[in-house]
């Protein structure tokens, strides 16, 4: 079973241009079926905001349980990078994948698969899935980037192995919140910027 796509999007705004749009966004009172659905929404507001980044993101704390598995194998890997570009194939709003992988290496939600080696196949999944959107911008004239959720902890990030993804990514957005949370004895900042060397709190 390969990770799901989490229906997550984000936004991105770029230097506007002029544009002419065929459709525009509706409100609830006056939708009708031609209307329907969360992506035809994100079409027309793509239409009306051509450059606005629209994202989808993969994985999650709940959703994430089957990367280690999925990636181990070159078989594997095949398929996740071809539904992806798929993805983009086929809802041309999108132009950006975020990866939330909680968390390679372990740490995650109970259950989900982990490995020693998740940070060397993420890389082999992020050259490949490069090598394929680069080629899928030569056909389409478009630009797909690649965006990562890490953790912000350094537990989480030695099975990460940044020096190797880093490469592959267009942009990091770094989980620093929730480092205190209801498993600790004694209160702490949830989100501290600085504190003593080795800790999460202020």
């Amino acid at each position: 079973m390969l990770p799901s796509v989490v229906p997550s999007y984000y936004f991105g705004k770029r230097l506007s241009d002029s544009v002419t749009v065929t459709s525009v966004p509706v409100g609830w009172n006056n939708a009708g079926p031609q209307d329907a659905g969360n992506f035809e929404q994100l079409s027309r507001f793509k239409e009306l905001n051509p450059n606005v980044e629209i994202g989808f993101a993969l994985g999650g704390w709940t959703l994430s349980d089957e990367f280690s598995t999925a990636f181990t194998t070159q078989a594997g890997r095949d398929q996740f990078t071809s539904d992806v570009v798929d993805i983009f194939k086929t809802y041309e709003f999108f132009s950006v994948v975020d990866f939330d992988w909680e968390y390679p290496g372990g740490g995650g939600d109970a259950g989900n698969a982990s490995s020693a080696n998740d940070g060397a196949h993420f890389a082999l999944v992020l050259e490949q899935l490069r090598t394929e959107l680069d080629a899928l911008e030569s056909q389409t004239g478009g630009n797909y980037e690649v965006s990562i959720a890490p953790a912000g902890g350094s537990e989480k990030l030695a099975y990460l192995n940044p020096a190797w993804i880093d490469p592959y990514f267009d942009f990091y957005n770094l989980m620093t919140y929730d480092f205190p949370e209801g498993w600790e004895n004694q209160p702490g900042h949830k989100a501290a910027l600085t504190g003593p060397a080795n800790t999460y709190t202020v």
